[in-house]
């Protein structure tokens, strides 16, 4: 299924019908969180939650639809469930005479999954005008049709290929609460306030191979997986503590285990009694710093005491960690933490 070697080109606008999605009169005339009037998502060329950015009480697109970012979003395609409002730079991909299929999540997904691979012939300098999409080549698996004398894309194939990596859904008990974050007073700390800055003892990865492994987290500078490469039976850090790296971009992780760690991974513990909530909350606020740091600029223990990060208060001007503690289990699926 996934040999892509075998799979054919095709064009866009073989199977889709390319149009334009149309301006709301002001900007900002909808809403960021739905409520009763505004039901629709407003789609644009953002490249973040499936390109919502909020909610209107109209729709110029029906739901089962491939979107893209046209004119400003470099070609960033996202499959819309529902029915949703389509800004002007955003394309609508409607399926033409040719698309033999209904289209659905699977097939959606995938479309949008392989749309996306074509992103990198298009930036601000190169954007994707109408004509540019509905000629982008795609790959598609396909079958050979007989009857026709000619290759049609699998459908089937992909929609069955797709529904085989769909896990369980998870099921939560949390209602799902859109706390407004500026109806919060917030005040900057600085880092030194909070926490104990201290690097951490290197740990070789040949040593923990040796060791064998176990449960505990060996954290790295990597950005992904929550800084862990592997478990050995094998730690030299008390959990419940912040991580972050200095030999990069300053990635930040909450490590609740105990854990060993590679070299440039500092360590960041609490002054004061830190819970697993508040420690996420804060490493969020403390990953938004990231952009102060580079390889010509890394994050290391002088830089990380001069940081402030701005954190909710209570009426007496201290931090109200009873507050972090409620905004982070009204998320949703927060139960899963």
């Amino acid at each position: 299924m996934l040999d892509t070697d075998k799979w054919i080109n095709y064009k866009i606008k073989d199977f889709f019908d390319v149009t334009r999605g149309k301006r709301i009169v002001k900007d900002r005339d909808y809403v960021r969180a739905k409520d009763e009037l505004n039901t629709y998502p407003v789609i644009t060329a953002s490249s973040i939650n499936n390109s919502v950015d909020g909610y209107y009480y109209d729709y110029n697109c029906e739901e089962n639809t491939v979107v893209c970012g046209g004119e400003a979003g470099g070609f960033f395609a996202t499959f819309q469930e529902e029915k949703c409002w389509v800004m002007d730079r955003s394309r609508i991909f409607i399926p033409n005479k040719n698309f033999k299929f209904k289209m659905n999540k699977e097939i959606g997904i995938f479309l949008a999954t392989i749309f996306r691979k074509e992103m990198f012939k298009y930036s601000y300098g190169r954007s994707p005008n109408p004509r540019h999409i509905e000629n982008t080549v795609i790959k598609l698996p396909s079958l050979y049709n007989v009857n026709l004398g000619k290759y049609e894309p699998d459908w089937d194939g992909i929609e069955s290929f797709m529904k085989s990596l769909w896990g369980d859904w998870l099921n939560t008990n949390v209602e799902f609460e859109n706390i407004n974050l500026n109806n919060k007073f917030w005040k900057p700390f600085i880092i030194t306030d909070l926490f104990e800055v201290t690097g951490t003892k290197t740990t070789p990865l040949e040593v923990l191979e040796n060791i064998g492994p176990g449960k505990f987290p060996y954290v790295t500078t990597q950005a992904r997986n929550n800084g862990v490469r592997d478990h050995f039976d094998y730690w030299t850090e008390e959990g419940n503590v912040i991580t972050m790296d200095s030999a990069v971009l300053g990635h930040t992780t909450y490590q609740e285990e105990n854990f060993s760690a590679s070299d440039h991974v500092e360590k960041l513990v609490p002054k004061f009694n830190m819970t697993k909530n508040i420690g996420l909350f804060i490493v969020t606020l403390l990953n938004k710093n990231k952009f102060r740091f580079s390889y010509g600029r890394k994050a290391n223990q002088m830089q990380i005491r001069k940081l402030s990060i701005n954190l909710p208060i209570d009426n007496q001007g201290n931090i109200d960690f009873a507050w972090i503690e409620d905004f982070i289990n009204k998320l949703q699926y927060s139960d899963y933490i």
